[in-house]
């Protein structure tokens, strides 16, 4: 959870910066539905009036927690019917990203952030914009 501490604000300021505006947050966010019988925790969950960008902090990050994440949140709304008018923007946040799984990321759609040298996050650049919208 150290590490979900750290990201909060380099998230909320990288989101913010991109136009968002981000008015809510909550580190390790929990929820079962028991209608559902579904459970899901969210690293960091942001919220504006609109969206909500969900992430995934990893200090390792591979292919298959990429895959695994994506996976897990497309039941979000299911989960969180309070949240179904949002649209939800995931992202990946790690320390170190293992054989391409930056690009990975990337490539499905979602906003990739890393340490960059000074130990602050920082977003990768993505010219296409393209990204995953549940």
């Amino acid at each position: 959870h150290i590490i979900e501490g750290l990201m909060e604000p380099s998230a909320i300021k990288i989101f913010q910066d991109r136009g968002y505006d981000i008015n809510r947050c909550w580190k390790n966010f929990k929820k079962y539905n028991k209608s559902v019988g579904r459970k899901l925790e969210v690293d960091l969950l942001l919220l504006d009036d609109d969206i909500a960008v969900i992430v995934e902090v990893k200090i390792n990050c591979t292919c298959s927690d990429v895959d695994h994440f994506i996976e897990q949140m497309r039941h979000f709304k299911e989960v969180c019917p309070e949240y179904a008018d949002k649209k939800i923007l995931l992202s990946m946040a790690a320390v170190n990203y293992e054989r391409d799984s930056d690009k990975h990321a990337k490539d499905l759609g979602l906003f990739v952030i890393r340490v960059t040298n000074d130990n602050i996050f920082s977003l990768d650049p993505n010219e296409k914009e393209k990204m995953l919208v549940l």
